[in-house]
């Protein structure tokens, strides 16, 4: 059984530098992660019983985030900070280099869930129908490690290797 530790999202190198406000406020994802036992609420996109991540920004860089780092604290908006900082020809951060985030249905988080279903909307600022600007990873292990402990992997205890 896969195990959901982190994921990641991010905006293609072509989007470079364009925030929500420049994109007439689109372009926003959301992401409801659910335990197992909650199959039927996210194929029916019930997010009522699953933990909500909504961002109000679009990342110029790779942004990590931990579901248990993030889920288990007490702010319902916040700013996660990009891994990997962009910057411009002249050396200029590229702002915000990370993304800004609304957490709903947080108390609904245990530590003991396997949140291996994951259900998400993106919303298209090109228009219905039209490809969106985003890209969604998921990780089993923290901080978007697709590998932990190099090549000492035990395959009983990660059997999807």
């Amino acid at each position: 059984m896969v195990f959901l530790s982190s994921f990641l999202i991010s905006l293609p190198l072509l989007c470079l530098g364009a925030s929500a406000q420049d994109l007439g406020g689109g372009g926003n994802l959301t992401i409801a992660f659910f335990g197992d036992s909650l199959e039927d609420s996210c194929q029916s996109n019930d997010t009522s019983k699953g933990l909500v991540l909504t961002t109000d920004s679009i990342p110029t860089s790779y942004t990590c985030f931990n579901v248990s780092d993030i889920f288990s604290q007490s702010d319902e908006v916040g700013f996660q900070n990009g891994t990997m900082p962009v910057r411009e020809g002249d050396d200029q951060l590229v702002e915000p280099n990370g993304v800004h985030w609304l957490l709903e249905k947080a108390d609904n988080y245990s530590s003991k869930t396997n949140y291996s279903r994951v259900w998400y909307e993106q919303t298209s600022p090109e228009g219905a129908r039209e490809d969106g600007s985003w890209v969604f990873y998921v990780y089993a292990f923290k901080d978007c490690e697709q590998i932990v402990d190099g090549d000492n992997i035990d395959s009983n205890q990660f059997p999807w290797f």
